[in-house]
């Protein structure tokens, strides 16, 4: 079972770095503005949709690292160590948004901060992309028997696979 889920991080992973990179260009593509287009921008829903979808799959990012950590130790040493650089990577490009982000002066700054980053004992009761809990999640949809985070699952069923994560 811990293997399934090392080849679902990994597949998001590797898809979360060729959005980002995009997310990163477009915003790069935008910058420097001047204050009124900040002003109007900043306030323009689908550019916040856009600032809320990174920041999702930064959380996400969060989650698989976290569980990733967790399982650390019965995972083999490549394993770890492919996973850690893919969430390296992932992390840096998050940086690389907000730092974009802050040079285009705009206050549209987020964290990763994600209070479900935890590691339920029973891994069947987390979510099926990421492993964290799901028990405690406000946004969670059950698939073909499987429980996923919201967020998890959007990203899973657009960016990766259309089909259910199992």
């Amino acid at each position: 079972m811990l293997q399934q889920f090392v080849q679902k991080w990994q597949q998001v992973l590797v898809s979360s770095q060729t959005d980002l990179k995009a997310a990163n260009q477009t915003i790069q593509s935008i910058a420097p503005l001047p204050e009124a287009d900040k002003v109007a921008l900043a306030k323009n829903d689908k550019f916040k949709n856009h600032v809320h979808a990174v920041e999702e799959i930064g959380r996400i990012g969060v989650r698989i690292s976290k569980a990733a950590q967790s399982q650390a130790e019965f995972l083999p040493g490549t394993s770890v160590q492919n996973l850690l650089g893919l969430v390296t990577e992932h992390f840096n490009l998050g940086t690389a948004i907000q730092h974009t982000l802050k040079q285009a002066g705009l206050d549209l700054l987020y964290d990763y901060d994600d209070p479900l980053a935890a590691v339920p004992p029973n891994l069947k009761d987390g979510c099926a992309v990421c492993m964290c809990s799901a028990a405690a999640a406000a946004n969670k949809l059950v698939w073909a028997g499987e429980t996923y985070h919201a967020p998890c699952a959007n990203y899973w069923f657009n960016r990766v696979q259309q089909q259910a994560s199992a």
